[in-house]
């Protein structure tokens, strides 16, 4: 028997409000948890009390409404009182005035008396001795130091370099939008001439064809480059483009486009075609032990851990 574990399980448990959970009132399973979602209490079925019969699970523990209280279970529960001082409570006095000072009235609540500034977010703030804001403005251009190139982290290395047409210069492009010739010389664009026959071809001139442009002859079939403009007539003034030699002729008695299916290929002796109904004969007799991933397939044999993951 086999020890299987599943990585990254979310477990969700059964939940819905406390309202709807007293409505349908069931009956939890032996174990089963119950969360009422919008109380924070839970219950644990034990597969014959109905759910407005059980006890609540833990204790539930919240925020209430009043000064010095929390609600366990939905009870509200006085945790503190506050004293109330005519002048100080424990050393600190129940009126107080002046920027940044804390008040406490009668009934122990406190707060902090107004600095003097105006409400609002500031880019920049003056602090007094005692830890409060008396001033804030904006930062102005006024307040940013100079710094040098080399501060800034994410300038680039072409930050530091001049334009230009130079070694080590950045080059820009004119009111044109092209790179000075000094940087990029003007490009011839090769173009490609057909002729009839070798005849046509010697009789070509620079008003037709350049160096590194391409003739192709109709009578041969072949292609050249022009490798010598001022030779045009001669064969010194080309380079022939070589083909490759032909390959396969036909397939299986086929030639032109050739589409094969199995009708066209007899089967050999161990190489078989693969069928639907071959691979169906071949599965069906293979247990789950034998595939590559056999080891991963959860069997009513094995104890299944469930690894929740991390957050």
């Amino acid at each position: 028997m086999a020890n299987q574990t599943l990585s990254n399980v979310k477990i969700l448990l059964r939940n819905d409000t406390a309202t709807n959970w007293s409505t349908e009132n069931p009956v939890l399973g032996k174990g089963e948890v119950g969360i009422e979602i919008n109380t924070n209490k839970f219950k644990i079925g034990d597969g014959i009390t109905a759910w407005n019969s059980l006890n609540y699970a833990g204790t539930v523990v919240s925020g209430s409404a009043t000064n010095g209280h929390i609600t366990i279970d939905g009870t509200d529960t006085t945790v503190y009182t506050l004293p109330i001082g005519a002048t100080a409570i424990g050393g600190v006095k129940t009126t107080a005035s002046g920027a940044g000072t804390v008040a406490i009235d009668s009934v122990g609540a406190m707060s902090l008396n107004n600095s003097g500034v105006t409400a609002g977010t500031y880019t920049k703030v003056t602090v007094g001795a005692s830890g409060v804001i008396t001033a804030g403005t904006d930062i102005t251009a006024a307040d940013l130091p100079s710094i040098t190139l080399s501060k800034v982290s994410d300038a680039g290395t072409a930050a530091s370099k001049n334009t230009g047409t130079s070694s080590g210069n950045v080059p820009v492009l004119d009111s044109n939008g092209k790179l000075d010739t000094a940087v990029l010389p003007p490009l011839a664009v090769g173009t490609a001439v057909t002729v009839a026959d070798d005849t046509a071809r010697f009789a070509l001139t620079t008003a037709s064809v350049q160096n590194g442009d391409v003739v192709n002859v109709t009578a041969t079939s072949k292609s050249y480059f022009v490798i010598d403009d001022t030779k045009l007539n001669v064969e010194a003034g080309y380079s022939q483009i070589l083909s490759p030699a032909a390959g396969v002729q036909s397939v299986n008695s086929k030639t032109g486009v050739v589409t094969l299916t199995t009708d066209d290929i007899s089967e050999g002796s161990n190489n078989l075609y693969w069928t639907s109904n071959r691979f169906d004969t071949a599965f069906s007799g293979k247990a789950s032990t034998g595939l590559t991933d056999g080891a991963n397939i959860v069997k009513t044999t094995d104890t299944l851990t469930l690894d929740c993951g991390n957050a």
